[in-house]
């Protein structure tokens, strides 16, 4: 058999400005080839002077840019940061959009701006295109002034904004801040309010006002001022100037260097994958490393050097080596080659040296390491380790890429071509097993190939072997499934307390809690056990939408369940922690529930106005959101706060929402029990989730205080199912 070679690269190639590509780089599976630029235009335009800017700086761009790629069925490609996009993303012949992100989307802030971008093309069959995604903002921008006149009236003052979300709030320490306001898509008003202390007599004066027909990508400087000469809450005006957020101004984002292996024409990028392609005397190993500035360091260290022949040179930098060194490498085997500007260099194994590598088979010290790091002269670097392994096999079995690929009942497995091979599967067998499973065919790109195997039990260890045809490879992997988890207390059958009322035993441990620690204070709890309405066991947990009111004070509140802590009372609202640690991914939560649906008689929004039918709401969440930390309570997956001056709500939407499911109760169900539930939890990503949050409401829209006193939801058994 002819003796191969193949190549394993432990890297993460990526690149965010991208260089041309061309046919030759593509491969052979049909496919086309994306080179995407992002330009951001971040400087607003300024019509009252002296208004400070605020816009991100280039690395914030870099960490907080998402890009996605969709065609006509749906999300294809996403990158959570520029620095995971590869140079050329290979796609099939199709059209396509790509949208791009940048910043944070928050309803109201001083210091966080969101931009977007949109671009449409088309990839054809072998060919290679280039776009670019221009971002522009898409806040709505609040700046504010007071004139001269107003200033002395009013020593201290202060202004709100707010939108349907969100206020931010102004005062003669912060006047010159831009306010950044997300709009809802049904959203065109925003609303101000002025409160002053008369200078000298103490006399407060108070001046409301609404903009209507905002827009988004719009600034809008209001100008307050006196219109006579005494100043009185009917003598502010205010003057609009509406500045629509579209200059040409493009800022580029830096990229950093890109490192890839070329074989055959072809361009290899991995993303923590292991990959071997077929080596002989005819099939050079290429290293090309790439910058959008030259370079100042190329740095390549290897132990191994001297098994090669290379033995005066265990690291060295091209970027310092003398044309007579040059020439020595290329003599041993070492070829390098540099372009005119020095943004492209590549280093390769030539003949000589392959040939090397190959006889090393035969004794078993076949592992070659190189270690590779680059610099470019704005400071931008990549370092990167190409491993090359020689092997006489068809094909290898590879690691399984990241744990995010094995989930409680199925797994992809990973295997690479090592020769030319056309039908490619695994098997599989649990530990201790000696049956063997097998794989439908697998699915090849580029050199590395894989398939999902499902009907796998959880937490269990497997063992798998990539085939070539009937032929097994040599090498054996493991992995073991996730061990699906529960939720404690999902019948809820244990109490504790009386005012408020906990849903735990005494001395357990919290898992749910619900908004009884506020209404509490008001000598209510909105949520209780049901001894009578239940699915089985004791109890069944009761959301009864209540006023809850003391003295004459008090506020509509939602009968509620969820898995977190209610954190602080703040006045007739609350902040709350929403989320506990969680790292399995079931499939759909499986529950039992009852819902009267009644008539709203509380109501802010216009959604859901007074005498309308009230709705009702069950949602699960799973994801990987950055925990923060508030009054002590540490390790918060997501504060929630109600208070309307400054409300911040789960967002469904968030990048870090992993999976997510929810059922909106718009009927009463029917009978006196409880019926049957089912919830299908839809995954965005594969990637394990670290927490689980999960919110039942008696009124959906309980947050905004708006729905029915006459609503009950009650629930009972949960439980995650696994397929």
């Amino acid at each position: 058999m002819k003796k191969l070679i193949h190549i394993l690269v432990i890297a993460f190639i990526v690149g965010l400005v991208c260089v041309s590509c061309r046919e030759s780089d593509l491969t052979n599976n049909g496919e086309g080839a994306l080179s995407l630029k992002i330009g951001v235009q971040r400087e607003l335009p300024t019509v009252s002077a002296g208004k400070t800017r605020a816009t991100l700086t280039d690395e914030e761009l870099l960490q907080k840019c998402k890009v996605y790629i969709r065609n006509a069925e749906g999300l294809v490609r996403k990158f959570a940061t520029l620095d995971e996009m590869p140079e050329q993303i290979l796609l099939v012949p199709d059209n396509y959009k790509a949208e791009v992100t940048a910043g944070d989307s928050v309803a109201a802030s001083f210091t966080d701006s969101y931009f977007k971008g949109t671009k449409e093309f088309t990839i054809s069959k072998g060919t290679a295109i280039s776009e670019s995604v221009v971002c522009g903002i898409r806040n709505t921008v609040v700046s504010l002034a007071l004139s001269d006149e107003l200033q002395e009236a009013f020593p201290t003052y202060k202004i709100t904004v707010s939108n349907r979300l969100g206020t931010l709030e102004y005062t003669q320490d912060n006047i010159s801040q831009l306010g950044y306001f997300m709009l809802l898509d049904d959203e065109n008003q925003l609303r101000w309010n002025l409160v002053g202390q008369l200078n000298g007599s103490g006399t407060e004066i108070t001046k409301s006002g609404v903009i209507n027909l905002v827009r988004k990508a719009t600034r809008y400087d209001l100008t307050f001022s006196n219109s006579s000469s005494e100043v009185g809450g009917g003598m502010i005006s205010v003057n609009v100037v509406e500045t629509a957020l579209t200059t040409d101004e493009k800022v580029d984002i830096l990229a950093r260097p890109v490192i890839k292996i070329i074989e055959n024409d072809q361009i290899y990028e991995l993303d923590n994958a292991v990959y071997r392609a077929q080596f002989d005397k005819e099939t050079p190993i290429v290293v090309r490393m790439a910058a959008s500035v030259p370079f100042t360091e190329l740095k390549v260290t290897s132990a191994d050097f001297a098994r090669l022949g290379i033995t005066h040179f265990s690291s060295f930098d091209l970027m310092e080596l003398t044309e007579v060194q040059i020439r020595e490498l290329d003599n041993l085997g070492f070829s390098i080659q540099f372009n005119a500007d020095m943004t492209k260099v590549q280093f390769a194994f030539k003949e000589n040296l392959r040939e090397i590598m190959t006889n090393s088979i035969d004794d078993g010290n076949n592992t070659y390491r190189f270690d590779i790091e680059v610099r470019d002269r704005n400071g931008k670097d990549r370092a990167k380790t190409l491993t090359v392994i020689a092997t006489d096999a068809l094909v290898a079995t590879e690691d399984i890429a990241t744990q995010n690929d094995v989930w409680s009942t199925k797994a992809t497995l990973y295997g690479s071509l090592v020769a030319s091979v056309t039908e490619m599967n695994f098997r599989y067998r649990a530990i201790g097993s000696n049956d063997w499973m097998y794989s439908n065919q697998a699915v090849l790109n580029n050199k590395i190939f894989t398939s999902q195997i499902t009907g796998l039990e959880p937490g269990i260890t497997y063992e798998y072997q990539a085939m070539a045809g009937t032929v097994a490879a040599k090498e054996t992997k493991q992995f073991t499934t996730e061990t699906p988890a529960q939720l404690p207390n999902a019948g809820f059958e244990d109490w504790h307390g009386d005012s408020p009322l906990y849903i735990y035993k005494s001395g357990g441990e919290m898992f749910w809690d619900s908004g009884n620690t506020g209404s509490a204070t008001l000598n209510k709890n909105v949520t209780t056990y049901d001894a009578a309405i239940k699915h089985s066991g004791n109890y069944s947990a009761k959301l009864q939408s209540q006023y809850v009111a003391l003295f004459g004070i008090g506020a509509f509140a939602a009968g509620n369940i969820f898995v977190g802590k209610f954190l602080k009372i703040d006045g007739t609202d609350g902040i709350l922690r929403f989320g506990r640690p969680f790292t399995s991914r079931p499939s759909k939560l499986v529950l039992y529930y009852r819902y009267v649906a009644g008539t709203v008689d509380y109501s802010t929004l216009g959604e859901l106005p007074k005498n309308s039918k009230d709705m009702g709401s069950i949602y699960i969440a799973l994801g990987d959101w950055p925990h923060q930390t508030f009054d002590g309570e540490t390790d918060i997956p997501v504060l929630v706060k109600t208070k309307p001056a400054d409300r911040q709500l789960f967002d469904s939407n968030s990048s870090n929402v992993i999976g997510y499911g929810e059922c909106i109760l718009k009927e009463s169900t029917e009978g006196e029990g409880l019926i049957k539930l089912e919830i299908p939890i839809n995954y965005r990503s594969n990637r394990k989730p670290t927490d689980i949050i999960l919110v039942g409401s008696a009124s959906r829209y309980g947050d905004y205080f708006t729905g029915s006193t006459g609503s009950t939801l009650w629930l009972d058994d949960l439980e995650l199912i696994y397929e």
